[in-house]
């Protein structure tokens, strides 16, 4: 597991790294709040929205199957995930190997 410097929030991927048949990632807020989790690509493009709203404090883990927001399963490589609240930002990287 990968875990951001000086990052906001606590935030790790959880699993085999490479990932295989899925991903995913856990983060722990202090309080609630909205926050967004997303996917991106190497090159910054947007792959998928895993999370888009309010979230409870404490510990979450959020799954990801490998698929974009179209639903097609995305192809090998590293990806970036992005947790923020608005006004703070942590990521962390994931390698998927299919």
């Amino acid at each position: 597991a990968e875990t951001p410097t000086s990052s906001p929030f606590e935030f790790t991927t959880m699993g085999a790294n490479p990932a295989m048949g899925h991903s995913a990632v856990r983060f722990s807020l202090s309080k609630a709040e909205n926050v967004t989790v997303r996917v991106y690509s190497t090159s910054g493009a947007l792959v998928r929205t895993l999370v888009d709203g309010q979230m409870p404090a404490g510990a979450t883990t959020v799954n990801w199957d490998l698929r974009d927001n179209a639903g097609r399963q995305v192809g090998n490589g590293l990806y970036l995930y992005e947790l923020t609240d608005g006004s703070q930002l942590a990521q962390a990287k994931v390698s998927i190997l299919r």
